[in-house]
C-alpha cells in the first residue's frame, strides 16, 4: 500500500474553515479568547470518544458518539478508533487560522473549558501518513454546565455535541463506547448501501474500433464515503482507454499511476494527459469531481498503449483501501479473409437418351431417328418392286 500524502489536504480545510466556524453555532453568543484555554487541568471524572471509523473501502466521518452528557469536571479525550488513517480535528468556536493545525491549546495538559474558548486541536490520526505535524488523541476538561458544539475541519458535514451538567445522569464509558458502536454500524451500513448501488456506465465502441471502459470514482454516504473504484479491477485491449468519473460534490479524488514518483500537492491543478500510457512515468489526474480552489473536470481519461497489469490509486483515499487495477491485453486484430475459389464445373454424365445434354439444349434425336425409318422403308419396298418385274 502506497503513503498517503494527506498532508496536502490542508489547503482543503483552510479553505472550508469559514463554512465550518459558520456551522459551529457555540452554547455563547459571543465567544472570545480566554487565558483559562492555556491552564493544566486536575483529575476527575473521564470519557473518551472516538473520531471516526472505518474498513477497506468505507469511511465513516462520525464522532463515536456523536453527542453525549458529561459532569462538570470531566476530562473528554478524543481519538481515533485503533488505526484508522482518516484525519479528523476537534474544533470548538471560531479559531482564526488553519484549522487542521493547533489554535489556542495549552503548553502542556488538557485544554480547560469553561464555554468561551476558540481553539483547535489540530490534525488528530492514528498513523503517520505524512501529516506534520499530527497528535493521536486530544484532551478538554469542561469546568462550566452548558451544550457545546464541535466540529471537524476535514469533514465540515461531521459535528457533535456535549451537554455538561452539574447533577444528575451522565454517560458511562460503557454507555458511551455502545452508542459510539451502534452509531457507526449504522452509518457503515449506508455507506456500503451507497456503494452497492453504484452501477459504471457501458463500455463504448469508438469509431477507429477501440473501447472507452468507464469506472466511478467513490460515492458519497451521509456519514462517509465508500472509498472504492467501481470496478476495481477493468480489463482492456492496447488501444482501448478508460474514463475515470467522479460523482461527488464534496469528496475529491485522484486517479493515480506510479504514485511512488508524485511530489506536490493533489491539489494543484495539472496538465491533462494527452498521451497514452505505456506503465511508465507518473501519471496523476489531480483532482476530479470536486476542488475547493475551483472547478475541476468530473472526468479523467487514460489510452493503454502497452500490455501490462497497472495499480493506480487515489493520493488521498489509498490508506482505506481507495486502488484499482487496469490489465491490458493485446489488441484484438479483425481476421484477414480469405478469397473464395471460383466454381469448378461438375463433369457431364454420359448421355441418356432423354433428348437432353445436361446443361445444355434439347437434341432432336425424334427427328433423325423417323427419318432414318423413312429411308429403310423406302429401301424395302424399292427391293420389292423389282423382284415383280
Amino acid at each position: 500500500m502506497f503513503r498517503t500524502h494527506r498532508l496536502l489536504i490542508v489547503p482543503l480545510a483552510a479553505l472550508v474553515a469559514l463554512a465550518l466556524s459558520t456551522a459551529l453555532v457555540m452554547g455563547q453568543t459571543t465567544p472570545s479568547p480566554s487565558p483559562s484555554a492555556t491552564a493544566t487541568a486536575t483529575s476527575g471524572p473521564a470519557l473518551t470518544i472516538n473520531t471516526g471509523n472505518g474498513e477497506s473501502g468505507s469511511d465513516v466521518d462520525l464522532y463515536l458518539p456523536k453527542t453525549f452528557t458529561v459532569l462538570t469536571g470531566t476530562t473528554v479525550t478524543w481519538a481515533p478508533t485503533g488505526t484508522w488513517p482518516e484525519p479528523h480535528t476537534v474544533i470548538f468556536g471560531q479559531p482564526q487560522g488553519n484549522p487542521t493545525m493547533p489554535i489556542g491549546l495549552p503548553a502542556s495538559g488538557p485544554v480547560v473549558y469553561d464555554g468561551t474558548q476558540n481553539f483547535s486541536s489540530g490534525t488528530i490520526t492514528a498513523t503517520d501518513e505524512g501529516i506534520p505535524p499530527f497528535i493521536k488523541s486530544f484532551s478538554v476538561k469542561f469546568t462550566k454546565a452548558g451544550v457545546y458544539n464541535f466540529g471537524c475541519a476535514y469533514h465540515i458535514n461531521m459535528g457533535g455535541t456535549v451537554t455538561v451538567v452539574d447533577s444528575g445522569a451522565a454517560d458511562t464509558q460503557a454507555a458511551a463506547t455502545a452508542r459510539g458502536q451502534t452509531e457507526y454500524q449504522q452509518a457503515l451500513a449506508q455507506v456500503k448501501a451507497a456503494a452497492a448501488g453504484v452501477t459504471p456506465p457501458a463500455t463504448t465502441m469508438n469509431a477507429n474500433g477501440t473501447k472507452t471502459y468507464s469506472v466511478v470514482v467513490g460515492e458519497d454516504a451521509q456519514n462517509g464515503v465508500a472509498v472504492q473504484f467501481f470496478a476495481p479491477t477493468v480489463n482492456v485491449n492496447v488501444g482501448d482507454s478508460v474514463t475515470w468519473t467522479n460523482p461527488s460534490t464534496n469528496t475529491p479524488h485522484t486517479v493515480t499511476f506510479n504514485p511512488q514518483l508524485f511530489q506536490g500537492s493533489p491539489l494543484a491543478p495539472v496538465a491533462p494527459v494527452t498521451a497514452p500510457f505505456d506503465g511508465t512515468g507518473l501519471v496523476n489526474s489531480g483532482l476530479i469531481g470536486f476542488s475547493p480552489v475551483g472547478p475541476v473536470p468530473a472526468t479523467f481519461t487514460l489510452v493503454f498503449s502497452k500490455v501490462g497489469s497497472y495499480q493506480y490509486l487515489c493520493l488521498l483515499h489509498d490508506a482505506e483501501g481507495m486502488t484499482g487495477t487496469v490489465n491490458v491485453a493485446a489488441a484484438v486484430t479483425a481476421p484477414t479473409a480469405v478469397p473464395t475459389a471460383a466454381p469448378t464445373a461438375a463433369p457431364r454424365p454420359p448421355a441418356t437418351g432423354t433428348g437432353v445434354e445436361p446443361g445444355g439444349s434439347p437434341v432432336p434425336w425424334a427427328p433423325l431417328g423417323l427419318a432414318a425409318l423413312a429411308l429403310m422403308l423406302g429401301v424395302v419396298v424399292t427391293g420389292a418392286a423389282l423382284k415383280r418385274r
